[in-house]
């Protein structure tokens, strides 16, 4: 049968049409359709096929028509897709041969996985008004340390605490101070001043208060034997050296010999220990023979000059001098002579006045001996 045109419904009885072609209109209420090929028609203007080696997948549309998507195109399981715009994915993407996700847009769940993230810009969600630093929390997710400020014009981070294992590189404070930090080995150097309220030495002794001196290389050490006690007190074991005047506000004690190459000089008395609880052994000094001694010259006083040039470090004074000479001294009285370190010999000076003073009483025992004696030789003249 050939038929142009039907002009009523056509009722099969459940029989099939086989090898028909229907051109134009529509099938409606078909429970199945089977064909060998179905062609589907293209829109004027749309690409009318697929590039080379692909196929075009067919969707259903709105009615439930099937139509062909010019942008999507289907190959070895894999659909192609220009432009995909979707609400939810259901499941996971797998974007294979290392494949990119270009100029996407992701919001809320999360990205898992990722062996590099590259973005133009990063926005946290709950950051601060005011900024602040993006660190990675516990689970490796980022969070923003609002207490770190964000970076400024000058690109400074503010943190207020900060807690350094180890320095790769250097730090540069800008001139900024750094303040209450605790510095445990290494150095500090090119610093123009060190201003602290206190300054802990390794080498220092804990159990006394060691002066801090500046040792070889400028670095600060505790020197050894040199400390304060608990009155304040400076200890000082071996030798100090005073460059300059040193000035002395209170009383000073010295447990040693005082060595003096210049003027002693005083507004009050020089005073010896002189108690008899401090002496034992109590002789008379022979005035009779201190008396000799000033007369033989052992005591002899003389008007001289130092050897300036001789000895310079004793810084002798330039002009004359009066005084008696240590080796006739000694050959009466050695315990008015002192030797030094050198083999010079000095005389205690303050020492001499009891042996002057036992000659003058000698002298003067003798001056009332012979006023006695005068007298009775004028008592005898006046009477004849």
């Amino acid at each position: 049968m050939v038929t142009t045109s039907v002009d009523a419904p056509l009722h099969m009885g459940g029989h099939a049409i086989k090898d028909a072609r229907i051109e134009g209109g529509s099938a409606t209420g078909l429970a199945q359709v089977a064909a060998q090929v179905l062609r589907l028609d293209h829109a004027p203007g749309t690409k009318s096929n697929p590039p080379e080696g692909f196929e075009r997948p067919v969707l259903v549309g709105p009615g439930g028509a099937l139509g062909a998507t010019p942008e999507l195109y289907y190959r070895d399981r894999t659909l192609h897709v220009e432009r995909l715009g979707a609400a939810t994915i259901v499941g996971d993407l797998d974007f294979a041969n290392n494949a990119r996700l270009k100029n996407a847009r992701i919001e809320g769940g999360s990205v898992e996985g990722l062996e590099k993230l590259a973005v133009e810009e990063l926005t946290y969600v709950d950051a601060p008004a005011r900024g602040a630093a993006a660190v990675f929390g516990e689970d490796g997710a980022l969070v923003a340390a609002e207490a770190w400020c964000a970076a400024g014009a000058d690109h400074a981070v503010a943190i207020p605490r900060l807690a350094v294992g180890a320095l790769a590189g250097d730090v540069d404070a800008h001139g900024h101070v750094i303040r209450d930090g605790q510095f445990e080995g290494g150095g500090a150097a090119g610093l123009e001043f060190v201003a602290a309220d206190v300054v802990l030495v390794g080498s220092l002794d804990a159990s006394r208060r060691a002066l801090v001196v500046a040792g070889d290389g400028g670095a600060l050490e505790a020197e050894d034997g040199l400390y304060v006690d608990a009155d304040a007190a400076v200890h000082a074991p071996r030798n100090v050296n005073v460059g300059g005047a040193l000035d002395v506000k209170s009383d000073a004690f010295v447990g040693g010999s005082v060595v003096v190459g210049g003027t002693v000089m005083g507004s009050g008395a020089y005073i010896d220990s002189s108690d008899a609880r401090f002496k034992r052994d109590l002789a008379v000094l022979d005035g009779a023979a201190c008396l000799g001694a000033l007369r033989n010259g052992s005591l002899g006083a003389y008007a001289f000059s130092y050897k300036r040039g001789e000895f310079p470090a004793r810084n002798f004074p330039a002009r004359r001098d009066v005084g008696f000479v240590a080796q006739r001294v000694e050959e009466a009285f050695p315990s008015l002579v002192y030797d030094d370190a050198d083999g010079f010999k000095h005389v205690a000076y303050g020492r001499a006045a009891p042996v002057l003073a036992a000659a003058l009483a000698a002298l003067a025992a003798k001056h009332d001996g012979l006023e006695r004696r005068v007298a009775r030789l004028e008592a005898l003249l006046v009477g004849k």
